[in-house]
């Protein structure tokens, strides 16, 4: 017959046996669930992490160009440089952006790249796959003419219209979320689509337009405002 002593060691012997084993098995489920959630944030990749963005889609994002309106390249800006200054973004020291309506506006531009309407940046962009009434994100690039250095901390906003019929989309595209994903690289979105471009007459009439603004909180008034937009014709299939 064994010794009570040696019972009670046996005893706690499979009782800390059985405790690390629920614990290994609790951790594991925790892990599973972890990673099969359908409520995990979407992301995109920042410098070998990941961040996450709106809207419940799933990253990292591919970004691409096929969504731009192939034509004539923008050279509207020559050699001009227009600098900027942070002291012109509220010159009369209030805190709102001001656009003159219907003016400040250059032409829209074909490609996926040019300068800014009034010669501060040099902008290029790329989206992912754009699909009528689905989420589509962009990625958009912008430098300093002055000196090519990244154009940071500007929030970019994309402003997208259909000029044939004066649509806006759907109202979730003034929900975006601009992350700074690098210096001078931003991730825009999500937005959508609600119909598909038709080609118009005259042709550039039937594509959707967007309009990136930066540093759309400073006054659009002196010509050094760091205020700049740049607008892009753009194709949904």
């Amino acid at each position: 017959m064994a010794h009570p002593a040696s019972r009670s060691r046996a005893l706690v012997s499979r009782l800390a046996a059985g405790s690390a084993l629920a614990t290994v098995i609790t951790t594991a489920l925790a892990s599973m669930i972890a990673c099969s959630s359908t409520d995990a944030p979407a992301s995109v990749s920042r410098d070998g992490g990941l961040i996450p963005l709106g809207g419940g889609d799933a990253g990292p994002l591919a970004f691409g160009t096929t969504a731009s309106v192939s034509g004539a390249q923008d050279m509207h800006c020559g050699t001009t440089v227009q600098s900027t200054s942070p002291e012109a973004c509220h010159p009369d020291g209030g805190g709102g952006g001001i656009v003159t309506p219907g003016g400040g506006y250059g032409a829209t531009m074909f490609n996926s790249s040019g300068s800014d309407d009034n010669c501060k940046y040099d902008v290029s962009w790329m989206s992912t796959t754009i699909v009528e009434n689905k989420n589509a994100y962009f990625q958009v690039k912008a430098t300093n003419r002055t000196d090519q250095s990244p154009l940071t901390g500007a929030a970019p906003f994309a402003e997208i219209f259909r000029l044939v019929d004066n649509n806006p989309g759907p109202s979730l595209n003034g929900n975006q979320t601009p992350t700074e994903t690098s210096p001078g690289t931003y991730v825009i979105g999500p937005v959508q689509f609600d119909e598909p471009a038709d080609g118009g007459t005259p042709a550039s009439q039937g594509y959707w337009t967007v309009r990136f603004h930066f540093n759309e909180t400073c006054a659009d008034v002196l010509p050094d405002s760091p205020h700049g937009h740049a607008a892009f014709y753009l194709n949904v299939p």
